[in-house]
């Protein structure tokens, strides 16, 4: 979601609505007691972390490039 909020090849209003809901998980993530889950604690502070270094720099979260299929015939997909 934080490479699509600021994806130039994505719509505005895909961006902006991103963008809100992003806002939207960090509002309520720190105006609510953390979860009793531990791991469930452990995964909202690192999101929460994430989303604070997407707000400082978010030139730093670009769109990884898709890996390219390797050639040949997919295995498995043999005739019989």
């Amino acid at each position: 979601m934080l490479s699509l909020a600021i994806s130039p090849s994505v719509a505005s209003q895909a961006r902006a609505i991103a963008r809100y809901h992003i806002e939207d998980l960090l509002q309520k993530w720190t105006t609510t007691p953390p979860p009793a889950d531990s791991a469930e604690a452990i995964h909202r502070t690192a999101m929460i972390d994430r989303i604070n270094d997407f707000n400082r720099d978010p030139a730093k979260f670009v769109p990884t490039k898709t890996v390219d299929a390797p050639p040949g015939m997919p295995i498995g997909d043999e005739e019989e």
